[in-house]
């Protein structure tokens, strides 16, 4: 876009998207030369400095900016990956969601909701920051 903003001493531009089912509006600080952000907002030429959602549900707002020497390693710790896509992960992640119970089926205890009707209303409650899994 062609409207600018400063936010936190820099200048920047605006950059308006639809991702995964929402419509993000971004800021970014072309002066910033890292091409990153919060989420999976990233790619634009400077730190993505605030984004929005439509609507206001979610929000990312740079509080500082510093220099530093120190590389950034990656997360510690060893993962187990299996092999999907992300629309089928977002569906698996959203039923056991709205049922809990499918989470622990492999284990060797049984698990039941106390309070089944008040649970569910809270996971439907709850929308993933992704929505196009649901089409």
């Amino acid at each position: 876009g062609d409207s600018v903003r400063t936010i936190l001493g820099y200048e920047c531009q605006q950059a308006v998207t639809d991702y995964h089912g929402r419509r993000w509006t971004a800021w970014f600080a072309p002066d910033v030369p890292v091409s990153s952000g919060p989420w999976q907002l990233m790619g634009l030429p400077g730190l993505i400095m605030e984004a929005e959602s439509d609507g206001g549900e979610y929000a990312f707002i740079i509080n500082s900016i510093e220099a530093t020497d120190r590389p950034i390693s990656p997360r510690p710790g060893e993962h187990e990956y299996i092999k999907t896509d992300r629309i089928k992960f977002l569906r698996i992640l959203d039923d056991i969601r709205r049922n809990p119970e499918k989470a622990f089926q492999d284990l060797k205890f049984d698990v039941k909701l106390t309070n089944r009707s008040e649970s569910i209303k809270a996971k439907t409650a709850h929308d993933l920051i992704e929505t196009d899994y649901k089409q």
